[in-house]
């Protein structure tokens, strides 16, 4: 699951690195984007996102995850599915600001996940592994080439089946709490 989540959430960030530009200018010289103010805004958002994670204290780190990825999948179905034109744009901008503001919330909500599934000792090695499937996906996608609107529903499946995959766990382990306190409240009851 972990390593899932990382690969998906990771390789979209390093794809949406190379497909911002062209999908906020899709008409026009890609030298007349004010990309200085645009990433300076990015960075803005990410560093927003890991300063709201701080105050996600009182939630577990599933709910957060949850909560990062269903945003993140939220962003890119703008530009995945209301288009990449001259028209779209500014919606797509804000879009992007969106991702970037979960792109600074996954970092530390990623990192809280990832020692609770890896031991210590075992971390390294198994950090290099979780980058294998990223490193797959971000070649795979980055040599094929596809169109830009193929490439932003790609990253929201990507986004969407990480959602799904933590909704799951989240169920299941919920059921497992539950069973763990079925017994206890029988003996309970038997008590009394």
């Amino acid at each position: 699951l972990c390593c899932a989540l990382v690969s998906f959430f990771e390789s979209t960030m390093f794809i949406f690195v190379f497909s911002w530009t062209p999908a906020l200018s899709p008409n026009s010289d890609h030298a007349l984007l004010p990309a200085g103010l645009i990433f300076a805004v990015y960075m803005m958002a990410c560093m927003s996102g890991a300063s709201v994670y701080r105050l996600c204290v009182g939630f577990s780190t599933r709910t957060v995850m949850l909560a990062v990825f269903f945003l993140a999948a939220a962003a890119f179905a703008v530009p995945a599915f209301v288009g990449i034109s001259e028209e779209s744009k500014y919606t797509n901008f804000f879009a992007f600001v969106l991702f970037e503001f979960t792109v600074g919330a996954y970092f530390p909500a990623a990192a809280s996940l990832k020692s609770e599934f890896v031991e210590e000792r075992y971390r390294t090695t198994i950090y290099n592994l979780f980058r294998t499937p990223m490193n797959l996906i971000v070649v795979l996608v980055l040599l094929t080439g596809p169109p830009l609107t193929l490439t932003f529903q790609l990253l929201f499946a990507q986004l969407s089946l990480g959602v799904l995959m933590l909704l799951c766990y989240s169920l299941a382990e919920a059921r497992g709490m539950s069973e763990k306190s079925a017994p206890l409240l029988q003996e309970g009851n038997g008590s009394a």
